[in-house]
């Protein structure tokens, strides 16, 4: 056995820096890193359509608080600032939102990679 054809096995200072680097990269040499799989475009999709929605109940339900809240204001108060700031909460129209939502929920994404 020639010592040029051999690998040689890296010293002990070689193999402390190796390890060093890759707890520094992040990475444990004794460990191994598992990717988490990214959730496919359709669930993103839904995910996001999900939050856009539990938003827009939450919206909703103020919405109609507010309402009350201005209907039940006394005659005296109905010309002040707090009136007019409710008064435009009111006329907003979420119900337009969730029609374009019900419209965004519907679409077909493509699957790509000539599978459409």
């Amino acid at each position: 056995m020639s010592t040029g054809d051999a690998k040689q096995s890296p010293t002990s200072e070689e193999a402390q820096g190796v390890k060093a680097e890759k707890v520094v990269r992040g990475t444990s040499p004794s460990k191994k890193v598992k990717k988490k799989k990214r959730p496919s475009r359709q669930d993103e999709w839904s995910f996001g359509c999900q939050q856009i929605r539990d938003g827009l109940q939450t919206l909703q339900e103020m919405k109609s608080d507010f309402e009350s809240w201005r209907d039940n204001m006394p005659d005296s108060l109905q010309g002040g600032g707090t009136y007019q700031k409710l008064d435009a909460i009111c006329d907003l129209d979420l119900d337009s939102i969730e029609s374009t939502l019900d419209e965004v929920e519907a679409v077909e994404l493509p699957l790509g990679f000539g599978r459409d």
